[in-house]
């Protein structure tokens, strides 16, 4: 094969693409994240491990989504 795509895929490429149309545009907002594990202010130590539960909201999705 010469690396070279025929032109009848060419052309149906270039179909499929042309039609394209955008339904809703709109602007996705970034989620709100509350660690509530800890405490304002606690300290963790470098090198262990260390588990955080937090709590996350979005205006734009549901619960299960995110």
């Amino acid at each position: 094969m010469n690396g070279l795509i025929p032109t009848s895929t060419l052309v149906f490429l270039m179909m499929s693409c042309s039609n394209d149309t955008v339904i809703e545009k709109r602007q996705n907002m970034a989620p709100s994240v509350l660690i509530v594990s800890h405490s304002d202010g606690a300290e963790v130590q470098d090198g262990y491990v260390e588990y955080f539960r937090a709590s996350v909201s979005d205006d734009d999705h549901a619960s299960t989504e995110l």
